[in-house]
C-alpha cells in the first residue's frame, strides 16, 4: 500500500463532484451545463498531483487539491461546504451509478463502449445533439486536418511499368548468372 488510501480517493471524488456542482453554469443556447473551472482543475490536478508526489502539496490528496483549486480560481470554502452538506447523497449516487471499468464514460446517461481516443469520443458527444453546436464542427474539422489519408497511388500504368522493370531486372539477373 502506498501513501494514498481509498478514503483519499473517495474524498477527491467528492471534491470533484462539488467543484462541478458549485461552478457549472447552464449554457443559454442549449441548456447544457458546463464548467471551465472544473476542466481546468481536472487537467491541472492530474498533472500536478501525482500519487508519488514528493510533498503533501504536490501529491494526490487534500493539500494538493486545495492548492490546485486556489490556482484555477475555485472558491475552496464553497466546495468544502458542498462536501459537508452533500457527501451522503453524492456517495449514494456513486454507488448507484457504478462504473464498469477504470476508464468508464457515460454520455447523456448512457454507457459509452467505443474506443476512448479523443476524435471518436468527440464524434459520440456531438452525435448526441439534435442540432450540434458550432464547436462540434470546429473541433471535428480540426481532426480532419490532423490526419490526412492519402488515396491509393497504384494506377494501372504504374502497375505495368513496375512489372516491366521487374522483368528487366530478372532478365539481367539470369543473363549475369549464366555467365
Amino acid at each position: 500500500p502506498g501513501p494514498v488510501t481509498g478514503g483519499d480517493v473517495a474524498n477527491e471524488d467528492l471534491r470533484q463532484a462539488c467543484i462541478w456542482n458549485t461552478t457549472a453554469k447552464r449554457v443559454q443556447y442549449n441548456g447544457a451545463a458546463y464548467s471551465q473551472e472544473f476542466w481546468d482543475y481536472a487537467v491541472r490536478f492530474n498533472t500536478e498531483c501525482p500519487l508519488a508526489g514528493k510533498s503533501a502539496d504536490r501529491r494526490f490528496g487534500y493539500a494538493c487539491s486545495k492548492r490546485t483549486m486556489e490556482e484555477v480560481g475555485i472558491a475552496v470554502q464553497a466546495v468544502e461546504n458542498c462536501v459537508r452538506r452533500n457527501f451522503k447523497q453524492i456517495l449514494q449516487d456513486q454507488i448507484e451509478q457504478v462504473a464498469w471499468s477504470p476508464q468508464a464514460l457515460r454520455l447523456n446517461g448512457w454507457r459509452y463502449s467505443g474506443p476512448l481516443d479523443p476524435e471518436t469520443v468527440l464524434k459520440a458527444v456531438c452525435s448526441g445533439f439534435a442540432n450540434p453546436p458550432k464547436e462540434c464542427d470546429e473541433l471535428l474539422n480540426g481532426y480532419s486536418s490532423v490526419v490526412q489519408w492519402s488515396t491509393p497511388s497504384l494506377t494501372f500504368r504504374r502497375l505495368l511499368t513496375t512489372i516491366f522493370v521487374m522483368g528487366l531486372v530478372l532478365s539481367a539477373g539470369f543473363f549475369l548468372y549464366r555467365r
